[in-house]
């Protein structure tokens, strides 16, 4: 097989994707993608290894968005694993998330989201905004590898378009807390939006590409939102006033007015630090809970199948029975 050729799925493996919704699972590994993926159409939002708590298999499942200006009706992508040092990858894993191979996962709308108790049906192509391939798992092999990438390798729309990607998926973000306490404070100085930062706190340096945005509260926007849908911040303030050059520059400003505004800045606590460990095992186990509900609910949902043929027996028992009885009145 090419590498370039896209997987299709035969009935037993879309019998084993079903099956492996009721599966549970416990959280091997998080991987924390914040940053925007240049060129690409879909972001991803989550990433996580997992391990059916029985057997033991490894899976892996991502959580990707839609931010391009149209519906889509397949991603294809492939996991590259490597060992040790090695700079090559050993095996690659074709997968392709589509309506058509069940492999969409759980989908959510962020404007559905916000409107507690609405639910609309799902379409076949996936929307724009939408997140899908939550709960959608790809196989892992049982042999040993040291490290997983991600490479996204196209996109079909549903107007039939094909966009070719080749992106290999790495994290560039940086943090403002990283950028050194003098710029931390420079900024605490420039900033205009002092009351988002309560409940959206200023952690990354914006970025902005072709299909996306990054918004310093850690939302990845359309590029057609000249504003953050979530934290209300205009992106090209951001991207003039939160930078490592506009942050310099503002430091140098205020040393000139006065050295001693930037003595023993380390106390301001305004902006998030790196996750602790603590923060990072929270969301591996949230994470296990969302699996379960989705192990349950596929049980409860398989259960009311295989009961479907008894009700229909016991009703034309029902009905054979009120016919011989009102015959032989």
């Amino acid at each position: 097989m090419e590498d370039n050729t896209f997987v299709s799925y035969t009935r037993a493996q879309k019998k084993q994707m079903r099956a492996d919704r009721k599966r549970i699972f416990h959280v091997v590994e998080h991987f924390d993608f914040i940053s925007v993926i240049e060129g690409s159409p879909v972001q991803l939002f989550d990433g996580y290894v997992v391990s059916d708590v029985e057997t033991h298999e490894l899976f892996a499942s991502f959580e990707f968005q839609n931010l391009s200006q149209k519906e889509i009706a397949r991603l294809h992508i492939r996991l590259l694993l490597f060992k040790d040092l090695e700079n090559v990858p050993y095996q690659k894993i074709p997968f392709t998330y589509s309506y058509r191979n069940l492999s969409w996962g759980l989908r959510r709308m962020p404007e559905l989201e916000r409107q507690k108790g609405k639910k609309a049906r799902e379409p076949v192509n996936i929307r724009i905004t939408e997140y899908f391939g939550n709960a959608s798992f790809i196989k892992l092999p049982e042999s040993y590898f040291k490290k997983i990438k991600l490479e996204l390798m196209a996109v079909e729309y549903a107007d039939g378009e094909i966009q070719n990607l080749g992106i290999i998926v790495s994290n560039g973000v940086k943090r403002v807390a990283d950028l050194g306490d003098e710029e931390v404070y420079a900024y605490s100085k420039l900033n205009i939006y002092s009351e988002a930062e309560q409940y959206y706190p200023t952690s990354y340096v914006p970025q902005v590409t072709e299909h996306a945005w990054l918004c310093c509260c850690g939302s990845k926007n359309l590029i057609s939102d000249d504003i953050c849908p979530r934290c209300g911040r205009d992106r090209e303030w951001q991207v003039t006033h939160i930078s490592e050059a506009a942050l310099t520059e503002k430091v140098a400003s205020l040393k000139r007015e006065s050295d001693k505004q930037l003595v023993d800045k380390t106390h301001f606590s305004g902006y998030e630090k790196e996750q602790t460990e603590e923060e990072k095992q929270e969301k591996m186990r949230e994470y296990e809970k969302v699996l379960q509900r989705v192990a349950e609910d596929e049980r409860r949902n398989e259960h009311r199948k295989m009961m479907i043929i008894p009700k229909i027996l016991i009703f034309f028992g029902a009905m054979l029975l009120l016919i011989y009885i009102l015959q032989n009145i």
